[in-house]
């Protein structure tokens, strides 16, 4: 049986996804799960799998009718066998040592083991930004565990990569992504950082989110901007649900945020209306708005 799942939704990255697939030891511990969410490329597809499979991997596809990372990623939980779940995305990789630093931890008698990422710009060695805000919420738990800090690591760390996951505990809660076409992963952190009985955290740099010009200035749409508004209301929901006022409050920063950035996009007063009906129909008190990053705006939903 092995120790660690690592699941990794796939669309159109032929060209990349070669250089993850070689950050990764074959070892007996480590089961790597790799789902096509219908990339629709029969040769490249072909060739995929039989590099995954050579390997002593599993290679799964998307049949259907849904599509997205957030399919892809719980098709992925469905197969996984492991003690312990890591994502990873498809353009992405792990940092050199990453493995011995799993490997340290497979003992761990937390729920969530916290690791650093790092990221830089495609096709370059150069260090890009988006790696920041995650690092800094480590490092800081890792200096100085207060309750704060851990308040802030547990739900605001969105994205499900560069930490190891116990499957038990993603099982026990039917823990999974929601289908939708950004910002799947939001209320699988949220809930995920709730029902973590407990976590640890250590500053070793294990993943390297890669970026671009493209993606850093990323348009998006109304309906994709909406999409991401309703998964942070529903996530704000989910908080105000479950956490004291006190902890929230301190998860939170000032009002209106979803508005003032549907009109900074220049999405118009319209899309702004809507995002605060979103928020009424969550009940989310407009003082006190999470201070969430739209999560399309900020490269979500990468495979």
């Amino acid at each position: 049986m092995p120790e660690l799942s690592i699941i990794v939704p796939h669309y159109r990255a032929f060209d990349r996804i070669g250089r993850l697939l070689s950050s990764i030891p074959e070892e007996t511990w480590i089961e790597l799960i790799v789902v096509d969410d219908r990339s629709g490329a029969a040769d490249e597809i072909c060739r995929l799998r039989e590099t995954v499979e050579r390997r002593g991997g599993v290679f799964l596809e998307n049949p259907g009718p849904g599509k997205g990372a957030g399919v892809a990623r719980n098709m992925g939980l469905d197969a996984a066998r492991g003690k312990w779940v890591l994502f990873a995305d498809s353009d992405d990789f792990f940092t050199d040592g990453a493995f011995a630093c799993f490997a340290a931890h497979l003992s761990s008698a937390a729920d969530i083991v916290y690791f650093c990422p790092t990221s830089v710009l495609e096709g370059t060695e150069q260090t890009a930004d988006r790696h920041l805000s995650y690092e800094r919420l480590v490092q800081d738990y890792v200096r100085s565990p207060s309750h704060r800090n851990e308040l802030q690591l547990r739900y605001k760390t969105y994205g499900p990569c560069f930490r190891m996951i116990r499957r038990g505990l993603i099982e026990r809660h039917a823990i999974r992504f929601d289908t939708i076409r950004v910002s799947e992963d939001v209320m699988f952190s949220v809930r995920s950082g709730f029902f973590a009985r407990s976590i640890e955290a250590f500053p070793d740099v294990v993943y390297c989110i890669t970026t671009s010009g493209a993606s850093l200035s990323r348009s998006q749409d109304a309906a994709a901007f909406l999409v991401s508004a309703d998964a942070d209301a529903r996530y704000c929901r989910f908080l105000l649900d479950h956490l004291s006022k006190k902890d929230y409050r301190s998860l939170s920063q000032g009002g209106w945020k979803f508005t003032r950035m549907a009109l900074r996009q220049g999405f118009g007063p319209g899309t702004a209306a809507k995002v605060l009906c979103l928020m009424r129909r969550e009940r989310v008190p407009f003082g006190l708005l999470n201070a969430l990053r739209v999560r399309a705006l900020s490269g979500n939903g990468r495979r």
